[in-house]
């Protein structure tokens, strides 16, 4: 806000006011939780990766990524999935579950 002018007030006013705006689009955007197999930072307080998801260090690099967690991996090789599902989820964190439920191993 320091970058806006001062003369006229009313210029000042309508600068403030898009600089309020843009501050909190800013910060909301710090708060939305990561992607799915996204880049992931432990520990960013407002910030989470998705339910189901946890924030991982990867072997041998230097970044984190949300991961899908154990139980979420196990419950979607369980629905048996088609080659489709397979691509969806490696791309996109996609899982789908029948309506029935889990089939028993």
């Amino acid at each position: 806000m320091r970058l806006c002018p001062t003369d006229p007030a009313k210029a000042f006013e309508a600068c403030a006011k898009e600089c309020g705006t843009r501050c909190t689009a800013v910060k909301d955007a710090d708060q939305r939780p990561y992607q799915k197999w996204g880049a992931c930072v432990s520990g960013a307080g407002n910030r989470a990766c998705p339910s189901g998801w946890e924030c991982l260090q990867r072997t041998g690099a230097a970044f984190e990524q949300c991961v899908p967690t154990e139980a979420l991996a196990e419950a979607f090789v369980k629905t048996r999935p088609t080659s489709k599902m397979l691509t969806d989820f490696f791309v996109n964190g996609t899982t789908r579950f029948p309506a029935a439920g889990l089939i028993e191993y």
